[in-house]
C-alpha cells in the first residue's frame, strides 16, 4: 500500500493576487496560445513558472529567479505545517455533454518505491521530452511545480 504524508506546500497568498487569473490547467495539456492566454491573466500567472519562457536551459533559470522574487516578495507563501491539499478540477468534456465534470483527489507526498515492488503502477506511457524537461526545471527550481496524478480506490 502507498503511503502518504502531508507537506508544507507552497500556496499563492490571496491578498497579493486574484487567484483566478494565477491559476492553469497542468502544464502538459497547455499550448502556445493557451499559454499566451493565461500569461496576460495577470503577470504572476504560474504558467509563467510551470511553462517559463526563454531560449535552451535559461527557460528553466528564469523560471527558478520568478519563484525566489515571488517568494520573497510574499505572493507565494509556504503553509506552517504540513498538510493535504483538498484538489477539485472542473472542466467541461464536450463528448460528455453540457454539463461540467468535477475530478476530485487530494495532493499529498508519497513514499516512492522501485516499480518491481508492485505499490505504485504507471497508468501511461511518457516520452522521453517531456520527462527531461520537468527534470530540469525540478532541478533549477529545486521546487515541485506540477503533482502527478495518480489513481486509488
Amino acid at each position: 500500500m502507498a503511503q502518504i504524508a502531508g507537506f508544507k506546500g507552497l500556496l499563492f497568498d490571496p491578498t497579493h493576487v486574484e487567484m483566478d487569473k494565477v491559476l492553469a490547467p497542468p502544464y502538459d495539456v497547455i499550448d502556445p496560445e493557451g499559454r499566451q492566454e493565461l500569461a496576460d491573466l495577470d503577470d504572476k500567472n504560474c504558467v509563467r513558472i510551470i511553462l517559463p519562457e526563454g531560449e535552451g536551459d535559461e527557460r528553466y533559470e528564469h523560471a527558478r529567479d520568478l519563484l525566489k522574487t515571488w517568494t520573497e516578495e510574499g505572493t507565494l507563501v509556504h503553509d506552517e505545517k504540513p498538510a493535504l491539499y483538498r484538489y477539485h478540477q472542473v472542466y467541461t468534456r464536450p463528448e460528455l455533454g453540457p454539463d461540467p465534470v468535477t475530478r476530485r483527489g487530494f495532493i499529498g507526498a508519497v513514499r516512492l518505491h522501485n516499480f518491481d515492488e508492485r505499490v505504485l503502477l504507471r497508468h501511461e506511457r511518457t516520452l522521453k521530452g517531456p520527462k527531461v524537461d520537468r527534470l530540469k526545471l525540478w532541478g533549477t527550481t529545486r521546487t515541485h511545480l506540477s503533482q502527478i496524478f495518480t489513481l486509488y480506490s
